[in-house]
């Protein structure tokens, strides 16, 4: 067994010597680079004002490693806003951060243990053979494939390093939030003034009403206790409610349904209230979307998506085009799977055999079953298994519900919609759960000094 202890104890007390001067070094820079950027942005001039704010952001990101990581996995929901203003592709720029952030953690010591080590390389070797194989299905340039593979692993590199320390984990909870009340105001804002009949992020209506809903999960364990939490609550439920009414999306409401039973009911022993109160909540809502006070807070449109499949999951009626479309794909990768249960057709084969407009079936598991065979699902649920297991047993520290409760809503998620080889959220939240077997408490700083990995504490000399 590893585990992460305190060391370097003389480079600590040099740090504590060097901060006075260096933190506010720091924000000074930071404060100059938000004003010249503020006034190059009045004068018109996006790009020098990015190009005069990147270089601090640099800094300020790769300081904070939890900030990074959320920044990296959530670059859907900003990209086009900031692309417009900095003057490199986003994706690759965290992507650089995100790779020097871990070559200096691995400059001052720090390995994976053995455990995170062998499950990060089994996913790394899965997406490598996956994307490869497919660029032969789909036709794809190999550089094409080496970008994205490089795009969507190697900056997961930084994932075991976050989960070990919680006020880390924290900062992913936190911009998580933030990013979930924030776009669903000015989504909400803009339906208003716009009159779009659905609310989207950049024509994606499941990622703006997955973004919504995940403040709303989080935030119980993101606020702190005091004495305007619930009101804090209550305005954070009212506009990412809102927000993933609007979208019309119904994968991300299920989804949330069941991570929130099985973080705050299940792992518990007041499990009957508990269940009871998510039950009835989720009732509730129900009753609430099916009612005419709906009208009031979504469109027609999205509110008919959503109604539509609680009547036919009632047996009144028939489901949507769109429903009827995904049960149509993963009736195809069932049938696949099972006609080569062992090893499947291989990696990108569900695009062409036969093609039915669609890459992938919106089914994590039917697609690795269809593509990869038996083997390959029963790896891929030991691997979230695994992840479970870990936020199960560490449940009594609010992080880890926030954590746990992501990493089960991205779960969920994948039996709904995105391709399973490309899902960086879906294998950062599960990487990062799996790590936080490794984690250490410790209380909130400006920097962080990692430390070194040590065998188990029990060798050690008292």
């Amino acid at each position: 067994m590893f585990s992460w202890v305190d060391g370097q104890t003389q480079v600590d007390e040099l740090h504590k010597l060097r901060r006075p001067i260096a933190v506010p070094i720091y924000r000074a820079v930071g404060v100059v680079s938000l004003v010249v950027f503020a006034v190059v942005m009045l004068l018109g001039m996006p790009r020098l004002g990015g190009l005069v704010l990147l270089p601090w952001l640099s800094i300020a990101l790769i300081r904070n490693p939890g900030i990074l990581l959320a920044a990296y996995l959530y670059i859907p929901l900003y990209k086009p806003v900031a692309q417009s203003t900095i003057p490199v592709d986003v994706t690759v720029w965290l992507a650089a951060l995100c790779v020097c952030r871990t070559m200096l953690e691995l400059n001052r010591g720090r390995v994976y243990p053995f455990r995170t080590a062998a499950m990060f390389w089994s996913v790394f070797v899965f997406l490598l053979l996956s994307t490869t194989f497919t660029s032969e299905y789909l036709d794809v340039s190999t550089v094409s494939v080496a970008r994205t593979l490089t795009l969507t692993v190697v900056p997961l590199l930084l994932v075991p390093y976050v989960a070990r320390e919680s006020d880390w984990l924290s900062q992913v909870l936190k911009v998580t939030l933030v990013f979930s009340v924030v776009f669903s105001l000015l989504g909400l804002g803009s339906m208003a003034i716009n009159g779009a009949s659905r609310l989207s992020l950049t024509s994606d209506t499941i990622g703006a009403g997955r973004i919504a809903i995940m403040g709303l999960l989080v935030a119980p364990a993101v606020i702190p206790r005091h004495r305007w939490k619930p009101i804090a609550l209550v305005f954070v439920a009212i506009c990412t409610l809102g927000a993933a009414l609007a979208s019309g999306s119904r994968g991300p409401l299920l989804a949330a349904f069941v991570a929130a039973f099985a973080i705050y009911a299940l792992p518990n022993r007041w499990f009957a209230i508990r269940s009871l109160i998510v039950v009835s909540g989720g009732i509730a809502a129900v009753a609430f979307v099916m009612s005419s006070w709906a009208d009031y807070v979504a469109s027609e449109q999205s509110l008919y998506r959503i109604r539509i499949l609680i009547k036919s999951a009632l047996g009144d009626g028939e489901p949507d085009a769109s429903s009827s479309i995904r049960l149509d794909l993963m009736g195809k990768a069932l049938e696949m799977w099972g006609q080569r249960p062992i090893v499947g057709w291989g990696p990108g084969s569900f695009a062409v055999h036969p093609p039915l407009g669609w890459e992938y079936p919106h089914n994590a598991i039917l697609q690795v079953g269809a593509e990869l065979g038996t083997l390959a699902v029963l790896w891929f649920l030991l691997f979230a298994a695994s992840a479970i297991f870990v936020i199960y047993r560490r449940l009594s520290e609010p992080w880890a519900i926030g954590i746990g409760i992501l990493t089960i809503f991205a779960i969920v998620s994948a039996q709904f919609s995105n391709d399973l080889y490309d899902n960086r959220w879906l294998w950062g939240m599960l990487l990062l759960s799996l790590s936080m077997e490794n984690l250490v408490v410790r209380a909130q700083t400006d920097i962080h000094f990692p430390t070194r990995v040590l065998e188990d504490e029990s060798t050690q000399d008292p």
